[in-house]
């Protein structure tokens, strides 16, 4: 039987250790300050000029599909599709104002389909393309801030600069009741190959899902046009901070971009740019960019290169001549903020002077009837006997009948041209016309 006096000891310390887990748990929920946000004044931070210039896509998430029941609805119907769309309008708005040009997939309540939401980015070549939407879950009290990315980091790595920038900002401004250990999430965890409109866009890209409209507490919020303004806001804010720490990025030199060079054997000089001196920044005069971070690529394939530090110039390596042909040049770099440059490639065409005709006609000799024809394929080699670079124009003339074209453009090699027959001359036109049409072809570069 148990004394007085050790159960009343016993009963003390259960008192002070229940208190104790009291008041642990009390300084953990303390922070209820922070899940009620101060009115936002929306003020247009400075680092925002940065964004004058910058192409971005908003995507506003599904869209147009009111008619299907309990479909993306929260607890009392609210439509995701609604609010997605109302805060990119905020955000648009944002972010014009500072000179952004951004690009919309919807701007009303209509479907679009996926991959007609990554062509558009795709085909105009934005800088980031940001697809917008709030999550569901089963449980009520669900409620926090997520941002997702495509594949592995190592797939996404200036993807995952943005996403920092945007996770944190709207985070911090929403100021949600949870917070999970991480806000970055990789779409390969829901679906293998990875979400389709982040799969699907070739640029750099991501998808937020800011809140829970699940929740019945964040469903109300939702609702009003000041709360989606809010959100915008926090968008608009890490958007502003990621591009404010600079895009780093390799500009080609030598070649010039978009140029045509007749050697294989060209020097490929790259010019280094961390996004920030270009400003007029108070730095080292080096551009500051981490140099075990540079890495280039030639029509896809990581190539040897030297670094010259002091004069920030990038020499590559070729390891072999280069085909004849169109070759892109793409430079991977991270300044010391940590941004990875945008996977922009430029490209040269090498182009050497044909140094042999072939000719091959569909027959030898051609009724002069003057209705008659002949396709004659002409096959340009350089002086190694390759095939000259595509699309380069081939000019044809010829004394004997007529030409359907005087001009073709050379695909692997060959154009082809159409040799009509001419009733006033009797003499069989496939032999003369070739003879003539073999002295007489030429491209560009050098004439026959």
């Amino acid at each position: 039987m148990i004394g007085l006096k050790p159960l009343l000891s016993f009963i003390c310390i259960v008192l002070i250790v229940l208190t104790g887990c009291g008041e642990k748990r009390e300084k953990q929920e303390k922070p209820d300050e922070w899940h009620k946000p101060s009115q936002a004044d929306f003020a247009i931070p400075p680092y925002a000029r940065y964004l004058e210039g910058i192409k971005i896509c908003l995507d506003p998430g599904h869209g147009g599909q009111a008619h299907l029941p309990n479909y993306k609805r929260g607890p009392t119907g609210l439509r995701e599709a609604e609010v997605n769309l109302r805060v990119a309008l905020y955000l648009h708005e944002f972010l014009t104002e500072v000179g952004a040009i951004v690009f919309m997939t919807r701007t009303d309540d209509s479907f679009v389909s996926i991959s007609d939401r990554s062509k558009l980015a795709n085909k105009n070549v934005v800088d980031f393309f940001i697809s917008l939407h709030h999550n569901f879950f089963s449980n009520p009290e669900t409620n926090y801030t997520s941002t997702w990315y495509h594949q592995d980091a190592d797939d996404s790595r200036t993807s995952l600069d943005l996403a920092r920038y945007v996770q944190q900002s709207v985070v911090d401004t929403l100021q949600l009741p949870q917070f999970p250990p991480t806000g970055l999430y990789s779409d390969r965890l829901v679906i293998p190959s990875g979400f389709g409109v982040l799969r699907q866009t070739k640029r750099p890209a991501i998808l937020c899902e800011a809140s829970f409209y699940s929740d019945p507490e964040e469903e109300q919020r939702l609702k009003e046009k000041s709360y989606n303004k809010r959100e915008a806001y926090g968008y608009f804010l890490g958007i502003a901070r990621y591009v404010a720490a600079g895009l780093p990025k390799g500009i080609l030199l030598t070649p010039a971009p978009e140029s045509s060079v007749e050697t294989k054997t060209p020097r490929i000089q790259i010019r280094v740019a961390d996004g920030l001196h270009e400003r007029g920044a108070w730095m080292l005069k080096r551009q500051q960019v981490f140099s075990d971070s540079i890495r280039v690529k030639l029509d896809g394939t990581v190539v040897p290169h030297q670094y010259l530090r002091t004069e920030d110039l990038i020499v590559v390596t070729l390891p072999k001549p280069l085909s004849n042909g169109v070759h892109l040049v793409e430079t991977d770099l991270v300044n010391y903020y940590g941004n990875h440059s945008l996977p922009n490639k430029q490209w040269f065409k090498v182009v050497p002077p044909a140094a042999k005709l072939k000719l091959r006609a569909w027959t030898k000799t051609l009724p002069p009837d003057g209705a008659s024809y002949v396709g004659i394929t002409a096959t340009a080699l350089d002086k190694n006997g390759l095939p000259i670079a595509d699309d380069e124009p081939i000019h044809a003339q010829t004394s004997l009948g007529r030409l359907a074209e005087t001009e073709s453009t050379s695909q692997n090699g060959e154009a082809r041209f159409y040799l009509h027959t001419d009733a006033t001359q009797p003499q069989s036109g496939r032999a003369q016309g070739e003879s003539c049409l073999q002295r007489q072809i030429s491209n560009h570069h050098h004439p026959f």
